[in-house]
């Protein structure tokens, strides 16, 4: 796969409706560990209050997404969703390529994300991109929570 298979833009509120389902097709292996789907439309406007959504397309259809916010020198992104018919090929890694490459262009020195606990597959992805482990945030748990959890914060210097 090659950058050039993808037209890239960012987001606007009338993709949101889009998203959704993007999204929560990409966390459906959380549903082991949490009963709902991991975004609903409320939820999905809100971060259009607070961040940008950078997208991914192929033929007009939506292929990917990564939420990027800006924290003053801190940049994060999460939400990374990668359409299933897509995974695998190295799209989620330009998409964070371009989410860094936003955060630099905005100030930020240094890129966050948060990993579920549980998904133990992730730390080592990012790894790969030049992430380490930061801190694990503790949280409240929520009513749709299956088991307990935290979140792993691992973060890179752009």
């Amino acid at each position: 796969m090659s950058a050039d298979e993808f037209t890239y833009r960012t987001a606007d509120r009338s993709d949101a409706e889009a998203l959704v389902p993007l999204i929560n097709r990409a966390f459906e292996v959380e549903l082991e560990f949490f009963t709902q789907a991991r975004i609903d439309l409320v939820e999905t406007l809100k971060h259009f209050d607070k961040g940008t959504f950078l997208l991914a397309e192929k033929h007009g259809e939506l292929a990917g997404c990564n939420y990027v916010e800006l924290r003053g020198q801190i940049g994060y992104f999460g939400l990374l969703s990668v359409d299933p018919g897509h995974q695998g090929r190295g799209l989620g890694r330009i998409l964070i390529e371009q989410a860094e490459q936003f955060c630099r262009d905005a100030g930020c020195t240094i890129m966050q994300i948060r990993v579920l606990n549980h998904r133990t597959e992730l730390p080592p992805f990012y790894d790969k991109l030049g992430y380490h482990v930061g801190r694990v945030e503790e949280v409240e748990q929520v009513p749709s929570a299956r088991i307990p959890y935290n979140f792993i914060v691992m973060e890179k210097n752009l």
